[in-house]
Parts: C-alpha cells; structure tokens; sequence
C-alpha cells in the first residue's frame, strides 16, 4: 500500500500533504496554460515576482527567499535569461556573486502574471466565505512556517 501522511483535525484524519500535492499540481498546469505564449513555464512567475520586487538580489538570495535549492533556482534564472526576462551580472565587489536584474520584458508581464495569480486565487477559494478564507491564510502561514522551520532543523542536524 502507498505510504500517506496524515494529520487529525477534529478526529478526523486528513491525507495533508496529499490535498496539499494536489492543489500546487493544478496550480502548476494552470500557470503553465496561462504562462506558456510567452516562453515560460508555471514556476517561473515567483521568480519575476521576486526579481522585479528587489532588482539586483543575489541568486542564492532569491534560493533561500523562495525556500528551493540553489541548483533549481539558477535552472529557472538561466532560462528566464535566455527568455529575455532577467539579466545576470557578476557581483562587482565580490565576483562569486551573481546579481539578478529584471529586463523591461518581465516588468511588462507582471501586470499579467498578477492578475493570472488573482484569478486563481479566486478559483481555488470559491464557496468559502470571508471568515473562512481569513482563517484558511492565518492556518496556512502558520504550516508555512512549520514547514520552513522543520527544513532547517534537518539542515541543523545534517550539520
């Protein structure tokens, strides 16, 4: 039988991380349906989020900002590079240092990446009621950062 997490709410045991797996799988086909005529792929709007939010941040800033690993994050840059969306500079002070800068192409795409954000957004929280969306963030960041801190306790252990 397939291993599955559970979690009890209520008395009532839940597959967590699968209803979890779920949700980012069609979040992930739905940006890439919306995204994909204009060269990128369903991960790539954090990126520009982030690039465009703090020009010039470093790549192993952005890796740890967005909690993926280094070798991803410069997979995604590269073809967000080679897409015309971000440019990489080496760091003048500190050569090891790649800086990440937004082109005019991922500033002009952005208004369109917020409001394709936005609408599913919408989709995904549809039939519940303002009190509820309220207390489904305040739940969500509150896992977000059980999430973030059980990472680093294993990275502290592997130390």
């Amino acid at each position: 039988p397939p291993i599955v997490a559970y979690a009890t709410i209520g008395g009532k045991m839940i597959k967590l991380t699968k209803l979890i797996g779920i949700i980012e799988r069609c979040s992930l086909q739905y940006r890439t349906d919306q995204f994909k005529e204009f060269g990128l792929c369903g991960a790539h709007h954090k990126y520009i989020f982030y690039v465009c939010r703090k020009p010039g941040m470093s790549q192993d800033q952005l890796a740890k900002d967005i909690h993926l690993n280094k070798s991803n994050v410069a997979r995604s840059i590269k073809a967000l590079e080679d897409g015309g969306f971000v440019e990489v500079r080496l760091d003048e002070a500190d050569r090891r240092i790649n800086r990440i800068y937004p082109t005019a192409k991922a500033y002009d795409i952005l208004p369109f990446i917020r409001n394709k954000i936005k609408t599913w957004n919408e989709i995904l929280l549809t039939g519940l009621t303002d009190e509820q969306k309220e207390e489904l963030d305040k739940m969500l960041h509150i896992i977000s950062e059980n999430a973030i801190a059980g990472i680093e306790e294993e990275n502290e252990n592997d130390i």
